[in-house]
């Protein structure tokens, strides 16, 4: 969990460090406390979003089911890592997806398809797998870069607008002086209007691919890093079987390029391959 808690902290000093040289120390205390606010609350919010029912008001069956196999986790990840992981809370989410989701530090759900279609050793498996997750604190990590490519992308905008205004600015000045009349000068203009707007919209574009690519790539990390995480509890069994049972039959079809890039976890057979290494150790 350590390791979590760095990656977080480096995101909000590298932000401070830019933006104290960019706005100050105070405008930029105040924007990376709202991250980091956001960091936090973006854990409740998505679980509100997402409909999620807390353990603890669950039917009878389904909670006794996720209460079981949270004190499983628990153990398993305290044996194994010696890690106190007893504030960890589980929900459920009514999809018919069989599929588990960490939401942030504390909180991982599965999907009522889920509960009801697997064993508990399969179930223990999932979460392992989501555990990881927790552990590394990845979705309030990916939740702070979103926020950092979010304001990236505003700035962009604001300075698209205030340029194409100053250049309007200007083009009016020159018209009441007399330096620039006629159609000839506003079609001038407005052709370079476009051209900047067309600029700043093609730096937006390039933000969001490299964002989109990068952050793909991490998330295929992070996702072997849990496989790996999970085969330590001792589920690589189960949960070689869950990806071969359970995933979706579009992981399995042939991707585009654009697919591959952007994906944010591998394809089960990869991942499955990769289960097998960590566990027989070649």
């Amino acid at each position: 969990m350590m390791v979590g808690f760095l990656k977080i902290i480096t995101v909000l000093l590298v932000d401070y460090a830019l933006l104290c040289s960019l706005m100050g120390w105070k405008a930029a205390f105040i924007i990376c406390s709202l991250m980091l606010l956001y960091g936090w609350l973006g854990e409740y919010l998505a679980l509100a979003r997402d409909s999620a029912i807390p353990m603890e008001k669950l039917r009878d069956p389904e909670r006794t089911r996720l209460a079981n196999a949270r004190e499983d986790i628990i153990e398993d990840v305290k044996r194994v890592s010696g890690t106190d992981i007893s504030a960890l809370r589980l929900s459920l989410l009514p999809a018919d997806e069989p599929n588990a989701r960490a939401y942030g530090v504390r909180n991982v759900a599965v999907t009522r398809a889920l509960l009801a279609s697997c064993d508990d050793a399969t179930l223990c498996a999932v979460l392992g797998h989501e555990i990881s997750h927790v552990l590394q604190a990845d979705p309030v990590f990916h939740r702070l870069v979103f926020a950092n490519v979010t304001l990236v992308l505003a700035a962009l905008t604001l300075g698209s607008f205030a340029c194409v205004s100053v250049l309007w600015i200007i083009f009016i000045l020159l018209c009441t002086v007399g330096a620039c009349r006629g159609l000839g000068g506003l079609l001038l203009f407005r052709g370079i209007g476009k051209g900047i707007r067309g600029g700043f919209t093609a730096a937006q574009h390039l933000l969001l691919f490299i964002y989109r690519s990068v952050m793909g790539l991490i998330g295929r990390s992070c996702e072997y890093r849990a496989d790996s995480y999970n085969c330590q509890l001792g589920y690589a069994l189960q949960l070689c079987y869950y990806l071969t049972r359970f995933a979706r039959d579009e992981a399995f079809r042939q991707k585009s390029l654009r697919e591959i890039v952007y994906a944010s976890h591998p394809a089960p057979s990869e991942r499955i391959l990769r289960i097998e290494q960590y566990r027989t150790g070649s």
